[in-house]
């Protein structure tokens, strides 16, 4: 027979178990909304993304998707243009908000 004392304690376990398993899908889902040209991840575009950006094209590494500025499936000078132009623009913002969303800028639409 289990005592209360047993199933209490096997309860707690399960929630504990649980609410792990809900930090996990939580922190998940915050990744799947990142901003494209954000480079460094910081939850927003600054001129330090500018900078990676081209430190990865200088050196032909391979650059996270989320590089791709304009969406053209390919990384290249023309998304640090639409990165600089953004900047310029002020249409930037963390992640979230929109920023000042512009129908013009894909950066401003999370990745999915």
């Amino acid at each position: 027979m289990v005592t209360k004392k047993a199933f209490f304690e096997k309860y707690v376990l399960f929630l504990k178990g649980m609410v792990l398993w809900l930090a996990i899908a939580y922190a998940t889902s915050i990744q799947a909304a990142a901003i494209r040209g954000d480079v460094d991840g910081n939850g927003e575009i600054s001129i330090n993304d500018v900078t990676i950006l081209v430190e990865y094209i200088l050196n032909e590494s391979n650059p996270p998707t989320i590089a791709d500025v304009n969406g053209d499936g390919e990384i290249s000078v023309s998304d640090v243009l639409m990165l600089v132009e953004i900047l310029l623009e002020g249409v930037s913002g963390p992640i979230g908000d929109g920023g000042g969303a512009n129908p013009e800028y894909p950066v401003l639409a999370p990745l999915t």
